[in-house]
């Protein structure tokens, strides 16, 4: 116990030299940097009791050498770059009542492979996982709404991404410098075209183009496209690419009045006066005349 500062259930600072390290019981919080100290690196194995429940900013940051972590299901928070640059780190769990992966959380965890995120989570901080190059997969769960800025960005052996319908926020270069992403599942997810890699973004145009064009040789008794479909098309207004939106509306007739409609307002929302005019000559020629002006009130009249 002598290695441990304790006060009022706060760790504050651990001062042994072990390669693995048993958190005393009782222990509720572990304090700011507790575990942080640039010239020990022996640590390599941490219990934490379930006693706690807060881990505090950069509580293990820079433990160098530090490979498995033992998190209870007590804990609900963890703070900012609680385990970043741990270079070594390979196997942890996360707790499943916690709710925001921190910004820098996990930040230039080389060695991480594989992390099961909670079906609590509802966040992935900033740079929560950026430089954890060795990471090959990630299954954001249903819960989550907001990804942050550099999320995963430079994670080099990045391959698969499964992203919910839930996600409405994704932030710039969240995957920038993936090279290697070749499986990814959006389920109607918006990308800004900062969001994303350029090569990203080439993939996801180019399956978008496929994915419609493939329904509309196997469709036989759809006259129309459906919802999960149709959110790939608000994906090609959102990123503005009115070259490609323009081959794939001219490919087939799979929108109805309704759609078209929903994404010619769509469109002005989003600026691209390009591919209005594209979907305004689209109904023109296949439902009838109406102006924009006409389409805006009755949306409100609704």
């Amino acid at each position: 116990m002598e290695d441990f500062e304790i006060k009022d259930g706060v760790l504050i600072k651990y001062h042994g030299e072990d390669t693995e390290v048993i958190i005393p019981d009782g222990v509720n919080i572990i304090g700011e940097r507790a575990f942080y100290e640039f010239m020990n690196m022996n640590l390599q194995k941490v219990i934490i009791p379930e006693s706690v429940s807060i881990i505090q900013e950069e509580a293990f940051h820079y433990c160098r050498n530090l490979r498995s972590v033992s998190i209870p299901h007590s804990v609900t928070h963890i703070g900012k770059g609680a385990f970043s640059f741990c270079y070594c780190l390979t196997d942890l769990n996360l707790p499943p009542d916690l709710k925001v992966i921190s910004d820098m959380l996990f930040s230039w965890c080389v060695n991480l492979k594989d992390i099961q995120l909670p079906e609590s989570l509802t966040t992935v901080g900033k740079c929560a996982f950026s430089g954890c190059q060795k990471l090959e997969s990630v299954c954001i769960p249903e819960t989550v709404t907001h990804i942050g800025d550099f999320a995963f960005r430079y994670c080099d052996s990045l391959k698969k991404v499964i992203i919910p319908e839930s996600v409405i926020h994704i932030g710039i270069n969240a995957f920038g410098n993936c090279q290697h992403v070749n499986d990814m599942e959006y389920h109607g997810v918006r990308f800004s075209p900062q969001s994303i890699s350029k090569q990203f973004e080439e993939n996801v145009i180019f399956r978008t183009i496929d994915h419609i064009r493939q329904f509309l040789i196997n469709a036989k008794y759809e006259s129309y496209l459906p919802e999960r479909l149709m959110k790939w098309i608000y994906f090609l207004i959102d990123i503005g690419q009115a070259e490609l939106f323009q081959k794939l509306l001219y490919s087939g007739d799979f929108l109805n009045t309704q759609q078209t409609e929903e994404l010619i307002l769509y469109a002005i929302e989003k600026q691209a006066y390009e591919i209005q005019v594209m979907l305004m000559h689209y109904k023109h020629q296949h439902f009838g005349y109406e102006d924009s002006e006409t389409l805006i009130r009755k949306k409100f009249e609704l």
